[in-house]
């Protein structure tokens, strides 16, 4: 994308789109704003007072660019768990979005890293429903093929082995269940 020049307030900055449509979408991010946002008038006021060619994309394009930034935290996350020395806890956490009360169910991985600091990444997010919670543990098995240096050896795991090992391929059919991969 075409780099421009800006006047801030102290220096010149180029303007970069690309790195403006990033911020946005880590602004939607971090507050939980909805993805309409980018329909309101205020907001496409405010930024048309930046005097910038930035043009306010539409919902779907942030959107893409939200997954984009999903897609790759997730696989720094994983890349970082797999050169781990150390066992991870894999917990689940339900919650509640502020903006449009759906509910989500978390699965994620907590580890203590070299500074014996408690650390945690979301390792999967799905919409919060009974089939999410019934394919969570065959997510967990096909995920780690059985045996995986992040997650340990799952064959000592006699809950997702004597329970999960013949379904898993069966419930993989059973839960239709979106998943934000």
């Amino acid at each position: 994308m075409a780099n421009k020049k800006v006047v801030g307030s102290q220096e010149h900055k180029t303007f970069n789109e690309e790195e403006t449509r990033r911020e946005l979408a880590m602004m939607v991010i971090l507050y939980d704003y909805p993805l309409s946002i980018v329909d309101r008038v205020g907001f496409r006021r405010f930024v048309a007072s930046f005097k910038s060619s930035f043009q306010v994309m539409s919902r779907n394009t942030l959107k893409n660019d939200i997954m984009k930034i999903y897609s790759n935290e997730r696989v720094k996350c994983y890349n970082l768990l797999e050169k781990l020395k150390c066992r991870i806890a894999i917990t689940t956490d339900m919650w509640t979005s502020s903006n449009n009360k759906k509910g989500f169910m978390a699965i994620t991985g907590h580890y203590i890293d070299d500074s014996w600091v408690l650390q945690s990444c979301i390792l999967r997010l799905h919409p919060s429903t009974v089939e999410a919670l019934m394919c969570s543990p065959s997510w967990l098995w096909k995920e780690a093929n059985g045996t995986c240096p992040t997650f340990g050896d799952l064959s000592t795991c006699p809950t997702i082995l004597d329970e999960e090992e013949d379904t898993v391929e069966e419930e993989d059919d059973e839960c239709g269940v979106e998943q934000l991969s």
